[in-house]
């Protein structure tokens, strides 16, 4: 991603709907799964510019990595008591050792070798360690932006918004519609 979209990022995922529903609903899910403590550790793997990491940093320790220096600086003026690293997955080990839960929001369809990069991952988390991973729900909704962002290895539609094999999230599979239809119904 370019730096003026990193910065733009930086400037509307506070305020934008998308980021604030996003943020909302992927706090949610890891409360449930890791009630809030300090020790309790995430870290958020393509982390950008830290606006995820920023929602979690009054109640868990927080780590990112992120292949971008540009998104990595942003992040660390996010969020300056967080653990950062610019570099990519050969460089978690340094980070994830002690994670609780590892997130992924909209990076795995980014990458080239999708089993092989989770395998990573998986071999650098400690036991009981969960990772939630979000993709698009539907490739026709990527618009012009999302062709603008690297792409290594074609995107993965047919998986839909959450992944669910397990070790990977999630404890109650009814969780995801309570909390995206809270009240409504």
């Amino acid at each position: 991603m370019r730096s003026e979209q990193l910065e733009l990022f930086a400037e509307i995922e506070e305020r934008h709907w998308w980021f604030v529903a996003r943020r909302l609903i992927v706090r949610r899910i890891v409360e449930q799964v890791a009630p809030p403590t300090q020790t309790k550790r995430i870290v958020d793997i393509g982390c950008g510019t830290g606006g995820t990491l920023a929602s979690f940093r009054n109640d868990y320790t927080c780590a990112g990595i992120d292949a971008s220096p540009t998104a990595v600086a942003l992040a660390r003026a996010r969020v300056p008591e967080a653990q950062f690293v610019c570099g990519a997955i050969h460089d978690l080990p340094a980070i994830a050792r002690d994670a609780d839960v590892f997130l992924l929001m909209d990076v795995i369809e980014h990458v080239a070798d999708d089993f092989e990069f989770v395998s990573q991952i998986l071999a650098t988390a400690k036991p009981g360690a969960l990772l939630l991973i979000t993709v698009p729900a539907d490739e026709a909704l990527w618009s012009a932006h999302d062709e603008t962002v690297p792409d290594a290895g074609g995107r993965h539609p047919e998986t839909g918004g959450l992944i669910l094999n397990p070790p990977i999230l999630l404890a109650n599979p009814g969780l995801v519609d309570d909390l995206l239809l809270g009240d409504v119904r």
